[in-house]
């Protein structure tokens, strides 16, 4: 006799066949977005020179020899580290290709070792020829301190000085976005300021020891120079 309960053909409720099993699948992971590996301070050398070629009127540049400076009226002497270039208030390099330093279109640093008693230019990006003019962009000494201007637009000054008997470690970086400077003395931050340019300048030429003939008042480098760097962009304080 079938029990009325339950209609024929139908599982018993606690019965095997009376249970559906559900298989969940596991939640599905978004892949991990790839992330970009910090850049290191050889991915932004633009160009280093060390002045380890002690003789000549050529210093190359590394890495991959991509840039050079073309030396007038200097000597080799003992540097830092092996060789320096020494100027006596006569003498400056132009940068080839001149843009590997372009303040329009790009951040930089630029750090160098200098042992210098006196005022001059480091290294500025101006006119090729003739006075100083608007827009110029210049890094030197002056009253022992470490400067930047921007031709008519205004200058910052290190609280530091940097004039010496010593080997001194001297840097900037900036922000082609809002013109931002900041100076660094031995590693160590000092002045900062607000110099962007009016226009760009594309024509300008960049050398090292000499800015123009009415520029800064003690317009040549005097003293030795080592160990030149130009990062295209702003180094960390750390680095």
């Amino acid at each position: 006799m079938q029990d009325s309960s339950t209609p024929h053909g139908a599982a018993a409720p606690g019965s095997e066949a009376g249970r559906t099993m559900v298989l969940l699948s596991p939640p599905q992971r978004k892949p991990a977005e790839a992330q970009q590996p910090p850049a290191t301070l050889n991915d932004s050398l633009k160009a280093h020179f060390d002045f380890n070629e002690g003789k000549g009127d050529l210093a190359v540049g590394s890495p991959r020899r991509e840039s050079a400076l073309r030396l007038h009226g200097h000597q080799w002497t003992p540097g830092r580290e092996g060789k320096a270039i020494a100027f006596d208030g006569r003498g400056f390099g132009e940068l080839v290709p001149t843009n590997r330093v372009n303040f329009d279109t790009s951040d930089l640093t630029i750090a160098a070792w200098v042992r210098t008693a006196n005022d001059g230019t480091i290294l500025s990006r101006t006119a090729a020829e003739g006075p100083w003019v608007r827009d110029g962009k210049s890094l030197f000494i002056r009253g022992g301190r470490l400067c930047f201007d921007v031709g008519w637009v205004g200058a910052v000054e290190s609280r530091q000085q940097v004039a010496g008997s010593r080997w001194t470690h001297v840097a900037m970086t900036w922000s082609h976005r809002d013109g931002k400077v900041s100076l660094f003395v031995n590693g160590r931050a000092d002045e900062s300021r607000l110099l962007k340019p009016r226009n760009p300048q594309p024509q300008h030429v960049t050398r090292i020891g000499f800015t123009a003939p009415n520029f800064p008042a003690q317009p040549w480098f005097n003293g030795q120079i080592d160990d030149l760097r130009i990062y295209s962009r702003q180094l960390s304080p750390g680095e």
